[in-house]
This record gives structure tokens, sequence and C-alpha cells, in this order.
């Protein structure tokens, strides 16, 4: 055949040919199990509960770690805790921003591992050394301290070693386990003596941190738990407010390295500045006594 043997013909439009809205198959989207659908809530009530615990966490903080700790004079220190407290502690905030959004954190967090440990089998196998990618890895924290000096993510020994924990999770259960042994001292031994724990201020730590019934010792154990309770609340405040912003990158995990090292830097600096101020002497000094005996 030659080209002059080709003839002109009339374009047909593709469209007729291929249609574009010819059906195709589209694979349906898995459907949500109610098991999802319930992590989902207890995440979302976990997220907005701490939120609202936060308030009363950069209050007594402030008060009792950022003041103390910067060299403030003993008498200012006091005027900024009992001005704090003052407002997480009045009638409608404290039932509310301290007790409700705590306890409803903790028990979002235990519910929601008892869901995935009833839907979800253990992993069998244990990572140790291995160097991870991937920086939004629940099971590597705030990727290790090597990361600071950027030899990459590796996954924590917590979740090495109990696969199903994660640094946040693990360092919430001991949180709860030092806030109850914080509460007992500081909370329910004066309202146990008094009925309330309206005579607490930053002196009243200063006997905590010299008196004990088990003399040394026991002074030993309670300087101990307040620096866990500080750098355990610290680390879970700021990892979690992290993970809650999708903040996973290394910068993001330098930045709170930091940040949790220096707010456990001036809570030593804040609880040794305590223990060396004057006991109270008094009436005062007798209550401190009984609170401190009491529990």
């Amino acid at each position: 055949m030659s080209v002059e043997d080709l003839t002109q013909v009339v374009p047909d439009p593709l469209d007729e040919i291929y249609p574009e809205d010819e059906p195709q198959f589209v694979p349906e989207p898995p459907k949500k199990t109610w098991i999802h659908t319930a992590s989902s809530i207890l995440l979302n009530i976990q997220k907005y509960s701490a939120y609202g615990f936060l308030g009363f966490y950069g209050l007594h903080t402030a008060s009792t770690v950022i003041i103390p700790g910067i060299g403030i004079s003993q008498s200012a220190c006091q005027d900024v805790f009992e001005m704090c407290r003052n407002i997480y502690m009045a009638p409608l905030m404290e039932p509310t921003m301290v007790y409700a959004t705590g306890i409803v954190h903790i028990g979002a967090g235990l519910a929601l591992r008892i869901l995935r440990l009833w839907a979800k089998k253990r992993p069998k196998m244990k990572e140790t050394d291995i160097i991870i990618k991937e920086e939004n890895r629940d099971d590597i924290g705030l990727g290790g301290i090597g990361t600071i000096f950027g030899l990459g993510f590796k996954k924590s020994w917590i979740s090495s070693t109990f696969p199903s924990f994660t640094p946040l999770t693990f360092s919430g259960y001991v949180l709860t386990a030092a806030v109850a042994y914080h509460v007992a001292k500081m909370k329910l031994g004066p309202v146990s003596v008094d009925g309330d724990s309206s005579l607490v201020t930053l002196s009243y730590v200063t006997h905590y941190l010299n008196q004990s019934p088990w003399g040394k010792l026991g002074n030993i154990v309670n300087y101990g738990m307040l620096a866990l309770v500080s750098w355990v609340s610290f680390y879970h405040t700021v990892s979690g407010l992290f993970k809650y912003r999708r903040q996973f990158s290394l910068r993001a995990k330098k930045i709170a390295y930091g940040v949790i090292a220096f707010l456990t830097g001036l809570s030593v600096i804040s609880m040794t500045r305590l223990r060396h101020w004057d006991l109270e002497i008094g009436f005062l000094g007798k209550q401190f006594a009984k609170y401190l005996f009491v529990v």
C-alpha cells in the first residue's frame, strides 16, 4: 500500500472509545471495627484531659521548680507559691483542673492498654540493636541519648524488654506511682490531721526533706521520690506534648531532651535550696511534723 492509497476519515473523539465515566473497580476501604472506634475515642479523651491538666501542672511547676530554681528569695518564692495555689485550689478549679482531668487521663490510658492487649497479640521477636529510620515510631520514644549526637534512632530498652510498653506509656505508670506517694505526703497527711492542706507552703517541703519517721533513710527516700516525680513528669509531659503535636523530627527530639534536662536541673537546684532553708518552729513546725509522721 502506498501513500496515495490512504484516504481521509472523519475523526472520532476518544471519549467514545474510552469513556471516562466507565465504571472502574475501586477496592472498598476496610471497615472500622468497634475496637478501632473505641481506641480513637479513648485516645481523644486521654489527649484533651492531658491538655486540661496542663493548667495545674504549669502553675505548680512554675511555683515549686522554676521560681526557687532560678534563685529568687525565699519570701518571693513563698508569695508566688501561694498565689499559684490560690488559683488551682479554688473551689471549682481543684476538682476539675486537678482531680477530674488526672483521673480521666489515667483511666483512659488504662482502658486503652487493656483494650489493646485484648485485641493484639504480643510480638514474639525482640529488637535491641537495630538502628531505626522511622522517626515517628512509638517504641523509640525520643530516640535515645544517641539521637543528640546524630547516631540515629534506636528501639528503647523498655520496648525491647516489655514489647507491650512504649517509653511514654511506661513513664506514665511510673509517674502514677510517684504521684500517689507525692499526694500521700503533700495532701493526704495534712488533710488527715487538719481536714485540709491550707497550711502547706514551700517550708513544708523543707520539713519533708529533713524529717521522716524512718530517720535519715526516710529523708533519702523522700528526696529520691521528689526527684523521681519531677524527672518522670517532665519526660512524660514533654514527650506526650511533642507526640500530640506530631513533632517527630530529629530537631524536635533534641529540643525535647533539652527542655527535660533544663527542668530537671532546675528541680535539683530547687530541692537543694529548699532542703537548706530553716525549719519552721512553734505551731507550724509541730503541725508539719504531724503531717509527715501520720503518713
